[in-house]
């Protein structure tokens, strides 16, 4: 989340502040890890999501829980992408607007094809995902 929080304030966010012990606070596992998300979101003007996630379907909670509660811009990368495999129109289903980070290997889940797919014609997989995604370009 540090290294989430330097490259944010690097590009020009303005404010970027990773929150103290966010793993620590959050417990992907708790019923309330959803509106605790939310409470932590709370006067952001974005959200970074996925890198040093939990795995499995806590992990999976929280990036529906971001998906479906926030509005705010949501960047998903990392551990947040492997949550999205296997149903990847969930991000067209989100209240804001959504920036997914993929390298090679994560688009190729994401997708359900191969990485070298991927790197052959990126431009054609790229459309394929928004696509799937429902997204309109």
């Amino acid at each position: 989340a540090v290294w989430v929080a330097v490259a944010g304030a690097g590009g020009g966010a303005g404010l970027s502040a990773p929150d103290r012990g966010l793993t620590a606070e959050l417990d992907p596992d708790d019923a309330r890890a959803g509106a605790q998300l939310a409470a932590l979101a709370e006067g952001k003007a974005a959200l970074a999501i996925g890198p040093g996630m939990a795995p499995g379907d806590t992990g999976r909670r929280l990036v529906d829980a971001a998906l479906s509660d926030l509005s705010l811009p949501i960047v998903i990368d990392a551990d947040g992408l492997s949550h999205l495999a296997g149903d990847p129109a969930r991000v067209a289903r989100a209240r804001g607007p959504v920036v997914l980070t993929p390298h090679p290997g994560e688009a190729a889940r994401l997708l359900g094809v191969s990485a070298a797919d991927v790197e052959r014609d990126r431009q054609r997989q790229r459309g394929m995902d928004a696509t799937r995604r429902g997204v309109q370009g």
